[in-house]
């Protein structure tokens, strides 16, 4: 499987930043081997995103700076919810942009083709870090799965935020059907890479991808899941 997915997971150039994609669970224990090569990788400065879930955002702001601070790092929690601060100037400087969980629909729509994104892709680029959990790692992929109006599950193919275009990816893995993992492979514009709950992927420039956690990451087979 190491080799399936050695094969489908964009390859970062280098001088390129790292980019981390973690399933879910950030800011808690499960994470911190994740982040843990992560700042390893790219350093101690990390700007962090809210704006997948903006109604959680005032009580994430204390964690998400207790858990990176708790590791050593240096974490600013940024002040964008809505799609009209996403400015390139709300960046400071950092290591790594990290963007949290919420609705991938939320996300998009806040940062999809802002000039802070723009920015970030600028400043990955020339070096510096991009990372995301569950809904924030999906939209780092250039297709991105959402749901429909009212559903639970993300079902429906989008345009992502990039920088990564060779899969999409499947979050939440262990926790939801095969069926489901099924259909979105099927109806996917790209290899569909799944990750269980307690697992992410650090890609490094130059140094393909390493898996890291408890749980698996492994290239779905649109017949058998």
């Amino acid at each position: 499987m190491g080799a399936e997915l050695a094969a489908v997971v964009d390859e970062v150039p280098v001088g390129h930043g790292a980019v981390g994609l973690l399933s879910a669970n950030e800011f808690s224990a499960s994470a911190v081997a994740f982040d843990r090569a992560l700042l390893e990788s790219a350093g101690p400065r990390v700007a962090i995103l809210l704006c997948a879930d903006p109604d959680a955002a005032p009580k994430q702001r204390g964690v998400a700076r207790a858990y990176y601070e708790g590791l050593g790092a240096d974490p600013i929690v940024l002040d964008v919810l809505e799609r009209e601060e996403a400015v390139a100037a709300a960046l400071p400087g950092y290591d790594v942009l990290f963007i949290g969980g919420g609705s991938p629909s939320t996300l998009l729509e806040c940062l999809r083709g802002t000039a802070l994104w723009e920015e970030a892709l600028r400043r990955w680029a020339a070096g510096g870090a991009l990372a995301g959990s569950s809904a924030g790692a999906m939209a780092l992929c250039e297709h991105c799965l959402v749901p429909e109006p009212g559903a639970d599950m993300p079902t429906t193919w989008s345009r992502g935020i990039g920088p990564m275009s060779g899969f999409g990816l499947a979050v939440h893995a262990a926790s939801r059907p095969r069926d489901w993992l099924r259909e979105v492979a099927r109806s996917a514009p790209a290899p569909v890479v799944a990750m269980d709950d307690d697992a992410g992927m650090l890609l490094a420039p130059g140094a393909g991808v390493r898996t890291l956690g408890d749980g698996r990451v492994w290239v779905v087979d649109s017949e058998n899941g």
